[in-house]
């Protein structure tokens, strides 16, 4: 599997549209339309950014191997969402996004 269908399983898993997963890396939806429809490959920052948001490597993102945790060598992350049904999971992810809007609205007072 390469990296435009990698990219849209992922997001389909978080149920995330892709103008929500552009929002979380500062792009357009269209620039996410253009990485799953193959038109446009992410510079490796973003890569990062991606494969960190989704918990996975950037070789499993780019299809260099089928195991979406870290090598050994690298430490591996655990999902702290882990067992939580798409629905629940959803509802945390959105009220981390409401609290960070939060924040930052008490940083500018």
């Amino acid at each position: 599997m390469r990296f435009p269908e990698r990219l849209r399983e992922l997001r389909e898993e978080k149920e995330w549209t892709q103008q929500e997963l552009g929002a979380k890396l500062n792009l357009t939806n269209t620039t996410i339309n253009r990485y799953e429809n193959g038109y446009r490959q992410p510079d490796p920052e973003t890569l990062n950014k991606l494969a960190e948001i989704f918990g996975v490597s950037t070789d499993y993102l780019l299809g260099r191997t089928d195991n979406r945790c870290f090598e050994k060598h690298i430490s591996y992350k655990v999902d702290p969402l882990e067992g939580l049904t798409p629905e629940d999971r959803k509802s945390v992810e959105d009220f981390i996004d409401f609290m960070k809007v939060k924040a930052k609205k008490r940083k500018k007072k």
